[in-house]
């Protein structure tokens, strides 16, 4: 996992992302946690939260929530950002694999990057996210769609401005390479490499713990035709799914 820091700091350094303010994306999440679970004022801890805006928007819709992001620059936007909307926000700055906290959530959400790592580590993960649940507690993940990638996305170019993004696929691993670099440096080339799962494979890193899938629910697509995204699609055309979890 040593590309993780590297990455997503070229990201913020290239292009900010994770320092903007609350926009849409953040806004549609925080409607698919009001729909998922119906538990406002619920205690909810959000894992790599980036730059704030998905926790503290969802702070402004009600809920008690605290994140956990690994990148300084990153926590610090989010600080700033919980000021500026006035929102009470508690921020951990941390790895979420090795962090310890002494606080159970009602609910605890994982937006866009899950796979990191082998499967070892997902249920890692899975255990503590067990271990922060209160009773009867409830969690949403993004997985990304091995059938989307592979089939879809594998060898897709998109031209970013200033810098270019490639999806590769790794069939063997059945993982998404995501390369991205600039146009004036081509040579300096960053990746994220994310383990797919199909639901399937996903319920087997479930065995051993009290997590259970409810249901899961589509993330939408690319449309890389017409360079758009689409947000309604049937779970199998999808790029990404969410597993609604219940701890037992």
């Amino acid at each position: 996992m040593d590309w993780v820091r590297n990455f997503y700091s070229c990201q913020n350094e290239w292009f900010g992302v994770y320092l903007s303010d609350i926009n849409q994306r953040h806004i549609d999440r925080v409607a698919l946690v009001d729909s998922s679970f119906k538990l406002p004022h619920s205690r909810l801890l959000e894992l790599g939260a980036g730059g704030g805006q998905t926790a503290v928007a969802l702070a402004k819709s009600g809920y008690q929530v605290s994140m956990i992001e690994l990148l300084e620059k990153s926590v610090l936007h989010a600080h700033k950002l919980k000021k500026r909307h006035q929102q009470s926000v508690q921020i951990f700055h941390g790895d979420f694999y090795t962090i310890k906290l002494d606080k159970q959530f009602d609910i605890i959400c994982y937006f866009d990057s899950f796979g990191i790592g082998e499967d070892k580590d997902q249920v890692r993960l899975l255990q503590k996210i067990e271990a922060w649940l209160a009773p009867n507690g409830k969690v949403l993940i993004e997985i990304g769609a091995p059938q989307f990638w592979s089939e879809v996305a594998h060898g897709k170019t998109t031209d970013l401005g200033a810098c270019i993004r490639q999806y590769e696929y790794d069939f063997e691993q059945q993982r998404l390479i995501d390369y991205w670099w600039l146009k004036s440096a081509p040579q300096q080339k960053i990746f994220q490499s994310l383990r797919c799962y199909c639901p399937e494979d996903f319920n087997r890193l479930l065995e051993g713990t009290n997590l259970k899938v409810e249901h899961y629910i589509s993330g939408g697509k690319i449309d890389f035709e017409q360079f758009s995204f689409i947000k309604k699609v049937p779970l199998e055309e999808a790029m990404t799914y969410f597993a609604l979890l219940k701890k037992e």
